[in-house]
C-alpha cells in the first residue's frame, strides 16, 4: 500500500509541475487543459470520465469530483482522478491509481509508467518524492 502511494504521488509530482503558474489553455491530460472546470473536463472528456458519487479529497492537494474508472497506460491500469483546486475550482493535476499491476518489479514498473508518460507529454519539468 505504501508503494501505491509513492507512485501516486510521483505521477502527480510528474503531471503537476508548477500547475497554478501555468495559463488555462496549456494541454493537460488527454483532452483536458489545466484551469478547466468540472463541466468543462466531462465535456472534453467525451464520455470516458464521469462525475464521482461524492467529493474525494486528496492529501497532497485539490479535490476531485470527476474522474475514470480505467484507465491503461503500458498495460498497467489506472484509476484516473482529476484533481481540483480548491480555492478557483479548477483543474490542477491528474492522479493515477494503479489498481491492477503486470510487471513484478517496481523499478521497471516506474521506469515503464515514466516512459509512457513522457512520450505523450514530453519529458517531465521537475521529479521528485515528498
Amino acid at each position: 500500500m505504501k508503494l501505491r502511494n509513492l507512485y501516486t504521488l510521483l505521477i502527480l509530482v510528474l503531471l503537476a509541475g508548477s500547475v497554478p503558474a501555468q495559463p488555462k489553455d496549456l494541454q493537460g491530460f488527454l483532452n483536458t487543459k489545466w484551469g478547466m472546470t468540472e463541466s468543462e473536463i466531462l465535456d472534453a472528456m467525451n464520455g470516458k470520465a464521469v462525475k464521482l458519487k461524492g467529493k474525494k479529497n486528496f492529501q497532497f492537494g485539490g479535490y476531485a469530483t470527476v474522474g475514470m474508472p480505467e484507465y491503461v497506460i503500458d498495460s498497467n491500469k489506472y484509476v484516473v482522478h482529476f484533481l481540483m483546486n480548491r480555492d478557483t475550482e479548477q483543474l490542477q493535476a491528474v492522479n493515477l491509481d494503479v489498481f491492477e499491476q503486470r510487471i513484478k518489479d517496481q523499478k521497471k514498473y516506474y521506469e515503464s509508467l515514466k516512459k509512457a508518460l513522457s512520450k505523450e507529454y514530453g519529458e517531465p519539468t521537475c521529479e521528485g518524492v515528498i
